[in-house]
């Protein structure tokens, strides 16, 4: 019976010891040396959220935002403005009417960026 106990406590001792060694090598390991986003990250960033301002917009527009479906990404042209940090997007979509019938609409949407949020600024049938 004593031999029983022995093994058990060398069991729990391996595991701690182990774990020990996991510990530091965890530890031990260089972290990655932070960078700055590049440009084209950034342009990505700020795409996704002029994207997602618009699409909100649009939900809140529509008469039935359950019912609304939106071209794939690839279709959508944006356009960066010349000046100041905005972008128009231009999108289709296919939203229901009153009658539940099924109709196409090109939309043009404005959304611009203060330094802190995105804000659309028109929001507009083609």
């Amino acid at each position: 019976m004593a031999e029983e106990k022995a093994s058990g406590w060398g069991w729990v001792i391996a595991v701690w010891v182990a774990a020990a060694v996991v510990l530091g090598v965890v530890l031990v390991l260089p972290k990655p040396p932070h960078r700055e986003p590049t440009a084209v990250e950034k342009a990505a960033d700020k795409f996704e959220m002029a994207l997602m301002r618009c699409r909100g917009a649009t939900k809140e527009w529509m008469a039935d935002p359950d019912g609304l479906r939106f071209a794939p990404f690839s279709e959508w042209l944006v356009l960066p403005d010349d000046v100041g940090d905005g972008m128009t997007l231009t999108y289709g979509v296919v939203g229901r009417n009153s009658y539940g019938g099924l109709v196409p609409a090109t939309l043009r949407c404005h959304a611009t960026y203060d330094g802190k949020y995105w804000t659309v600024t028109d929001l507009k049938q083609q």
